[in-house]
């Protein structure tokens, strides 16, 4: 999906979707009650945007393979370990460099079969990152 011109249309397709509800998540930091009362249909918002970010994430890890996956998902582990509000910088490198270790010792050692250290990268961090995402959009 992401190699070729296809991958650059449908993030283009996505971005402009977000550019066209990012107006309307402004006011839901406020709150559900003051973002309705200022007419903004928090939950529709909130399923689109949860939508653009999962395809703009498996757009990007189609294009640029299952490694950088690691990206997406180590900050976001280091910053539940570290309890900061948002990703320390070192934190993230450490994490990332241990998924990817461990993910390389799986794919050699622990399984019967040889496979790409993407697959198992992919296999730890994809549904972690889904219910991180299903997680935040429940609060």
């Amino acid at each position: 999906m992401g190699r070729g011109p296809g991958g650059v249309w449908c993030t283009l397709v996505l971005l402009a979707v977000v550019a066209a509800v990012a107006f309307q998540f402004k006011p839901m930091h406020l709150g559900d009650d003051v973002a309705a009362g200022l007419g903004v249909r928090f939950g529709r918002v909130r399923a689109v945007l949860l939508l653009c970010a999962v395809l703009l994430a498996a757009v990007g890890v189609s294009a640029a393979g299952p490694v950088p996956f690691v990206a997406l998902v180590a900050p976001q582990v280091a910053m539940r370990l570290a309890r900061w509000p948002t990703p320390p910088v070192i934190a993230s490198g450490l994490v990332g460099a241990l998924l990817l270790i461990g993910s390389d010792l799986v794919a050699r050692a622990a399984l019967p079969i040889g496979l790409p250290v993407g697959v198992v990268t992919a296999v730890i961090g994809g549904p972690f990152l889904v219910y991180l995402l299903v997680r935040a959009n429940l609060r």
